[in-house]
């Protein structure tokens, strides 16, 4: 499997993805909550823009496990525009679904996911574990998470940092294309780890 990983990240971006706060926002959390205390109730179908995820258990809707229709596609944009693979990071892939059901959901094939998906610096650990493993030269990060998940000069140059009250703009995404699509050489990358 991890030949098979190597081979298809060969000259190929990665977009390393979270989903909370990137693809949702508190905006659209708002909307919802507006919406059940004007009707009284809520159901998957009661914000035209807003999807929601079934849970892998019980097949119901997950509270919590929705993402806005436009976001999604400025992320799909993001993805053909760059031609790159992505990978989980986000607590999504271990807590509520598998990397199979979210990647059905969102319509996007996500081909793995790190090695941790939960919160800490230990998350942008799993990032770096990761693109050491299999050589990633060109990637981005998108998480509305900052300072919380991510140190270090070499994930601060590839995160790009959604602000979860807004979720994924065009500006994100431009940025995302850009960091993508450049990779820091070896040299340079090794004189700023040191």
């Amino acid at each position: 499997v991890e030949l098979i990983l190597k081979h298809k990240f060969l000259n190929t971006p990665v977009i390393f993805l979270d989903i909370d706060g990137v693809l949702n926002s508190v905006k659209g959390n708002q909307r919802i909550e507006d919406y059940e205390v004007l009707n009284g109730n809520y159901d998957e179908n009661s914000i035209e823009d807003i999807i929601h995820c079934k849970n892998d258990l019980n097949g119901e809707i997950c509270l919590g496990s929705w993402v806005e229709k436009g976001l999604v596609n400025n992320l799909k944009t993001l993805i053909q525009h760059t031609n790159s693979k992505v990978v989980g990071v986000s607590s999504w892939f271990t807590s509520r679904h598998s990397l199979e059901t979210v990647s059905d959901f969102l319509d996007i094939k996500i081909i793995d996911m790190t090695d941790y998906t939960g919160g800490g610096l230990e998350r942008g650990k799993s990032v770096e574990r990761y693109v050491d493993k299999y050589v990633i030269k060109d990637y981005c990060i998108l998480d509305d998470s900052h300072e919380h998940h991510y140190e270090g000069e070499l994930l601060n140059e590839k995160l790009v940092r959604v602000d979860g009250r807004v979720r994924l703009s065009i500006h994100d995404v431009e940025w995302a294309r850009y960091l993508s699509l450049i990779h820091i050489s070896e040299p340079t990358r090794h004189a700023q780890m040191a």
